[in-house]
C-alpha cells in the first residue's frame, strides 16, 4: 500500500493544520525544531517532528513536577522537624517553672 501524499502547506496552513499559532511555528522553524522546505512544510514530516518536541517538553516538565513535589515534602519535613524542636525546647521550660 503507497503512503498518501500530502500537499506542501505555506505557514499560516500549517499553522492551522497544527492547531498553533502562526508567530509559534515561526518561532520552530527558526530553532530548527520544525523544518521548511524550499517550496514549503510538509505534514507529514512537520507533524512527527512537532509531536516529538511537545513529547520532550511534557515529559521535562513532568520531570520538574517530580522535582517540585520532592522539595515540598522535604520543606514540610523540615518545618514538622523545627516544630517538633520548638515545642520540646517550650517543655522543658514550662517543667522547668513548675519547680
Amino acid at each position: 500500500m503507497k503512503s498518501p501524499v500530502f500537499p506542501r502547506l505555506n505557514q499560516t496552513q500549517m499553522a492551522a493544520f497544527l492547531t498553533i499559532k502562526r508567530v509559534r511555528l515561526q518561532w520552530a522553524t527558526r530553532e530548527g525544531i520544525i523544518e521548511r522546505g524550499a517550496d514549503g512544510y510538509r505534514p507529514e514530516i512537520v507533524v512527527a517532528q512537532w509531536l516529538k518536541y511537545e513529547r520532550q517538553r511534557i515529559a521535562k516538565k513532568a520531570g520538574r513536577s517530580e522535582f517540585e513535589r520532592q522539595r515540598v515534602r522535604l520543606t514540610r519535613a523540615k518545618a514538622e522537624e523545627v516544630e517538633r524542636q520548638i515545642v520540646s525546647v517550650c517543655v522543658q521550660r514550662h517543667k522547668g517553672s513548675l519547680s
